[in-house]
């Protein structure tokens, strides 16, 4: 599915305004999920030595960086995820 029919799905679903502002049920709905994300993705870092921890970090952000300078991810975007200051 491409962006423009995930957003479409959002719309139709009531999670997105057609003007690409969330609904305050998409808004609740996001808000579930980061959190229940985060409780679920915490326990494998919790093993992590602080050396381990900042590797992977140092890893994830090599990536991130690769992926927002691709210019793969469309802003705004239906993940809500914000364009990155450069």
């Amino acid at each position: 599915m491409g962006w423009k029919a995930s957003t479409d799905s959002l719309v139709a679903r009531g999670l997105r305004q057609r003007g690409g502002q969330p609904t305050t049920e998409g808004r609740a709905m996001r808000t579930h999920i980061e959190a229940r994300t985060d409780d679920l993705a915490v326990r494998a870092y919790r093993t992590f030595t602080h050396a381990e921890a900042a590797r992977c970090l140092d890893v994830l952000t090599l990536l991130a960086t690769e992926v927002f300078d691709s210019d793969t991810i469309p802003f705004p975007n239906p993940m809500g995820l914000p364009a990155r200051r450069r």
